[in-house]
Parts: structure tokens; sequence; C-alpha cells
């Protein structure tokens, strides 16, 4: 019965895929297949492929972005990996976790959709809430499969390393192959492989901008993906055993950093900053002189190639003034905009995903008519209402507070020092996403490295109360 379930589910998905795409992408899809094997035998496997699939999101989609219903890699993998638990869990019977914090982001995905009835923007809506959805499912997946630290390290390494092969896959673009292309052609299937557009949103002051998006579906998405993998790079250069690691891990640090630069994005740059900033003042890596002498080395290495339309746009500090950019003003009149329409809908909010109420209460002569707040606290307010902000909050607040009880209890444990860093790492990435939601609709992005970071600190804090990760036979 399990084969043919899997093989009827398998015959509709192919039939799907094969509608919507090219013959070299079926091709693709025919090859996972065997994978599909591979990960319903093992739940490891099928986990540590969805962590190596986790950086390349465009290149693995399937349909265009104005689909409402999505289909990626991304989501096969996960439903592959989903499935392969459900059965081993069932026929095993193993014990599923749940944990304060999933259960506070369930309830915001269950108040969520009772607003849908009433939002005004019911296909944004229906796509935006099918990624809340996916990141419950997401969530769960990652603190049930991962039980033992090898895989923990096994599912780092792996998403770190595609992470650094799709930065160089976009640096190659760059300098040596890349078409640059409109706006407007980001989210179709036509384009997956470029990486790179014209910004024409500040034309006024500096004219049409060259800036990477990679394999995402945008440079700010881009850029907050990059900067999640800083301070875990950090983490690997601080328990690297060799040398030859060590450079390794440099290597990467500065091909990303050159990446953060690439996407021309200036709240990128910004984050990259205070992440690093963060990751000293929480004693990540030991500052010594020769550490500092490498990381001088790595950014005069990059001074000489940054190209001129990154200078012009992102390292100006001209364009960080409220009367040279454009996008600053924006924002700005967004928030005042927010502040007029909170004061009516404060108790039930908008609906979930409306874009089209907010610019009742701006100009649109000047801006679009249809434009997200720019800043994920007062999206969530102005969607839900304070019933909805207050779930999203009280979510988040879960999620720093059991990583911080995590971390005082590894902080006296000489041991395992590298879970106790782990953590560290992972609160500087908590902390940063944070304070780029401070522009931007961070979460509704596809964030998918910060949930795995965030599944992986609930289960060092389950932890707590047991002297080791607990080992499932046949995991």
């Amino acid at each position: 019965m399990i084969a043919l379930l899997i093989a009827a589910l398998a015959g509709l998905l192919f039939a799907a895929i094969g509608s919507t795409t090219s013959p070299g992408m079926i091709l693709i899809v025919v090859a996972m297949l065997g994978v599909a094997v591979l990960g319903m035998i093992s739940p490891t496997l099928a986990f540590i492929f969805v962590a190596a699939v986790i950086p390349i999101e465009r290149l693995g989609r399937f349909s265009d972005d104005s689909s409402i219903y999505m289909i990626s890699l991304m989501r096969l993998a996960g439903l592959l990996a989903m499935l392969s638990f459900g059965v081993h869990a069932l026929i095993k019977r193993w014990k599923l976790r749940f944990g304060s914090s999933l259960l506070l982001y369930g309830a915001y995905c269950l108040f969520a959709g009772l607003t849908l009835f009433y939002s005004k923007d019911l296909s944004q809506a229906y796509r935006l809430y099918g990624l809340v959805v996916g990141n419950v499912f997401f969530f769960f997946l990652v603190i049930n499969v991962v039980r033992s630290w090898k895989l923990f390290n096994t599912v780092l390494l792996v998403w770190i390393a595609s992470s650094v092969l799709m930065g160089m896959f976009t640096i190659y673009n760059w300098h040596f192959s890349g078409s640059v292309i409109a706006e407007k052609q980001i989210g179709t299937t036509s384009t997956r492989f470029s990486t790179m557009y014209n910004d024409l949103s500040e034309w006024e002051s500096l004219g049409g901008v060259t800036r990477a998006f990679g394999p995402t579906s945008g440079p700010a998405v881009y850029g907050i993906n990059m900067i999640l993998t800083l301070p875990f790079l950090l983490y690997l250069i601080r328990f690297a055993k060799t040398n030859v690691s060590k450079v390794l891990w440099l290597s990467a640090l500065a091909i990303i950093l050159y990446n953060i630069l690439l996407t021309n994005t200036r709240a990128t740059i910004v984050g990259a900053i205070i992440a690093l900033l963060l990751s000293g003042l929480h004693r990540l890596i030991p500052i010594t002189p020769a550490r500092v002498i490498a990381f001088c080395l790595i950014i005069i290495l990059i001074i000489p190639i940054i190209p001129n339309t990154v200078i012009y746009r992102t390292l100006s500090y001209a364009n960080y003034t409220y009367g040279q950019s454009a996008t600053l003003r924006a924002r700005i009149a967004f928030w005042k905009a927010w502040l007029n329409m909170a004061r009516e809908y404060w108790l039930t909010g908008v609906g979930f995903g409306d874009l089209v109420t907010l610019s009742k209460y701006y100009d649109t002569s000047e801006l679009p008519e249809q434009m997200s707040v720019h800043n994920h606290f007062l999206a969530t307010f102005m969607e839900l209402g304070i019933v909805g902000w207050l779930l999203f909050m009280g979510f988040l607040g879960s999620v720093f507070w059991t990583t911080r009880r995590a971390i005082r209890f590894f902080r006296e444990r000489p041991a395992e020092q590298a879970q106790y860093w782990f953590l560290i790492a992972s609160q500087v990435s908590f902390l940063t996403v944070l304070l780029y939601g401070l522009q931007c609709d961070v979460f509704y992005m596809p964030l998918k490295g910060w949930w795995l970071i965030a599944g992986l600190s609930q289960v060092l804090y389950m932890q707590i109360n047991v002297s080791r990760v607990p080992e499932v036979q046949g995991l």
C-alpha cells in the first residue's frame, strides 16, 4: 500500500511538472526519483538533501513566482522528507517533538488563516500563506529528524557548502557570462539561471544600477541568506583542526562577503556589518593579531574587484541620507501611512497578505499602488491586528528565550563547547534577522536557512533534561 501511494503521488507530480517546464527539467525530475527512493529508505538522507537545496531557491522552481500554487524542488524535497519521516515514525513508533515555539507559530498560522476570509488581496495572501504553512512543517521536520550531534554537523556543512557554491555561481555570472535582465523578468522560469538585474528604483539620482540576486527572488532575499551563513562560517573557523581547513573556510567567507557586496543593497551591507559586530561581541571567534590580519587581507583582496555600480549605490555615504535615497524616502512614507491605518485596524487587521489597503493612506502618484509597509513587525500588526501580532512576537520571544536557556546550559559543560558556540552563532543569526526585518518583510521571504538554524537550536534546548541528544534507531 505504501508503494502504491508513493507511485500514485509521484505520477501526479510528474504529470504536473511535465506540463509546466522544459524537457531538460523533466529529465532532472526523473533523476530525482532515484533520490526519492533513497530518501524513503532513510529520513536522514532525505533531510540532508533538503539542506542541500535550501540555497538554490529559484533554480529549483518549476513554476513562475506569479503562480498561486508554486511547485519547486525545495517543496518536493520537503515533502519527501516529511513523508519518509512520517512512515518511519509510524512504523517504529517514534515519539514526536513539538515544543512551545512550534505551537506558538502554529497558532499564529491558524489565526492568519482565519483572516484570509476578509483579506482584499487573495492571490498575494494565498502565496504568502503557503509560505507560512510550509514554515510550520519545515520547523516540525527539523526538530524531529535531527537527533544526533553528528547529523547537526552534516546538515550545517551541507547548507554552508551549497550556499558557497551558489555564491561562486553568482560571481561567475557577474564577471564572465551573466546577462542583466529587467526586474519584471526575475520571477519567470525562463530566467532561472540569471543572477543579475537592472534596478531603476532610484533612476533620478543613480540611473540604472546592476544588482545581484543570485538564485533567489531578489537582492534583499539573497543578501539575508548570505548574511545568515556568516556566524556559522566563523564557528567553523573556530573549530577548524588544520590550517588547510582554516584557509578553506576563510575562502568561503571571502566568497560570501563579496556576494553581499554584489547585491548592491544598503540594508544588506548594514546587516552584514551587524552580524560581524555581534559575532565579535559574543566572542564567537577569538580576536587575535593573526585573524585581524587575515580579515584585512580578505578585504584588501575584495576591494580591487568591487564593481563601480556597487561603489556608486552602496558604498557612497550620500546614498544613506534621506535626500539622496529614494527607497529610504519611500519607506518613511509607508511607515507614516501605517501609523494612520493602524489606528483604524488595530483590533482585526486588514487581512493576511493585504497589499492594497496601505496605498489608501499615501500618495499613489509618486509610489506604487500595491506595496508592503517594508517592516515585518509593522506588517504583522497591519495584517492581523493586536492578537496576531502578539502570537507572532510570542513565537519570536520563545525562540530567543529557549536559545538563551540552552546557551546557559552548555556554557557549563566543557565537553560540549561545540554545542555552546553553535548556539551563540544561532543567536547572532536570530538577532540579525530581527534587525533586518525593521526595513523589509523578512519572514515573508524564502528564509529556510533561518528556520533550519532555529529548529536546530530548539533540538539543543530539548537536550537540557537529558545528558546527550537522544539517538533514534534507524536515523
